[in-house]
């Protein structure tokens, strides 16, 4: 039986990136871009050339500056709203000569489904140097496995969570004084401004008042560790530490025990008991979330259902795999856009915000520019 394919003949540029059509041409047989299985418990045959449905792709950055290639099986007549939309973020990869393509998107592979609100594929650690001294200094850092620095207030990236034991020492030259501070940072990607830390001020008298951050007793038991002393269970956020008889830098640890999971913060400052004190190697530090492209070979898939009603799998938490079950080369478009044929079967629910429907067992071959 001969049909027609048809494609849309315009080139539309955006800001956000650049939509690609083709000019229509003619087949005999299966269509080239189509889509089969149910949606919504209901059987679907999408297919380019015919129902008046074309195939559009586009190129552009998401929110989060991420590359996005997107293939649209699109019904383009009067009152018809059907459109089954597959965006592929991420689909470049760079290196430091050059940029590969295809180096991420791979045949075989099984891909997640893009939800809104993405968690850091890595977590940039800024360090604040609370050292206090006198004359010239030197800082060594040490952050585990072999990396450090020389800086003052150096930044390093993780690329996990957890714990992570920090090191810093302090060398005053002119006063021949060294300090050190190990204590270790704890980082959840969940909660990247609940890290549990403590300040602290001496309020006379060589007695110092400790105050709990991110941490209460309600939650958690605290227990304090200075001078070969360990004491337990202070009322609210705030301790005060006993008067230190003598002037220097004392070590003061504090565990933080949740009641619920039994789960142990530790940290450790040193305490500075003179106005004056010769070495006193100190540091806090912030958390930021580093969203690596990279790592975000994600897919997103939309429809718009023939009333009209749009439906995302970005609403959803979904962890269904999207299988890529064969890659080939199209053709090269105009402005010298080249475009793949990408074949896929999925199974996945998309969602309004307030009703999910199934997209289910959906072979499809889509086209991506880029």
């Amino acid at each position: 039986m001969r049909s027609i394919i048809y494609f849309v003949i315009s080139i539309a540029v955006l800001t956000t990136g650049c939509k690609v059509k083709e000019d229509p041409i003619g087949y005999i047989g299966t269509a080239e871009f189509y889509a089969t299985g149910t949606i919504n418990n209901k059987p679907v045959l999408i297919e380019a050339g015919n129902n008046s449905f074309v195939m559009q792709t586009e190129n552009g950055k998401d929110s989060l500056n991420i590359n996005t290639y997107t293939g649209s099986l699109i019904s383009t007549c009067q009152n018809c709203n059907e459109k089954l939309s597959i965006t592929i973020r991420n689909f470049e990869i760079g290196n430091s000569s050059n940029w590969l393509l295809d180096s991420v998107f791979k045949q075989g592979n099984i891909y997640n489904y893009y939800r809104a609100v993405l968690p850091p594929s890595a977590y940039k650690v800024i360090f604040k140097n609370e050292s206090v001294g006198l004359g010239n200094v030197d800082y060594k850092w040490d952050f585990g496995d072999g990396f450090g620095s020389l800086s003052t207030n150096p930044e390093f990236t993780f690329k996990t969570e957890g714990k992570k034991n920090i090191k810093l020492t302090a060398n005053y030259k002119d006063v021949n004084c060294t300090s050190n501070i190990e204590t270790p940072i704890y980082i959840n990607g969940n909660n990247l401004n609940g890290y549990i830390d403590y300040t602290y001020q001496n309020i006379g008298n060589n007695v110092f008042r400790c105050r709990v951050i991110n941490a209460d007793s309600s939650t958690h038991k605290f227990v304090w560790q200075y001078l070969n002393q360990t004491n337990s269970f202070p009322k609210g956020n705030d301790f005060e530490l006993p008067a230190f008889v003598n002037e220097g830098a004392y070590k003061v640890d504090l565990l933080a025990i949740n009641k619920t999971t039994n789960d142990t913060t530790f940290v450790s400052k040193n305490l500075a008991t003179a106005a004056n004190t010769d070495c006193v190697s100190n540091f806090s530090f912030s958390l930021l979330p580093v969203r690596d492209t990279l790592q975000f070979n994600k897919v997103i898939v939309d429809y718009t259902a023939p009333d009209g009603t749009f439906y995302s799998s970005k609403y959803l938490e979904q962890f269904t795999g999207f299988i890529i079950q064969e890659i080939t080369n199209y053709k090269d478009m105009v402005n010298g856009k080249k475009t793949i044929k990408v074949k896929v079967l999925f199974t996945c629910n998309v969602s309004n915000g307030t009703t999910s429907i199934e997209l289910k067992d959906i072979n499809a071959v889509f086209a991506f520019s880029y």
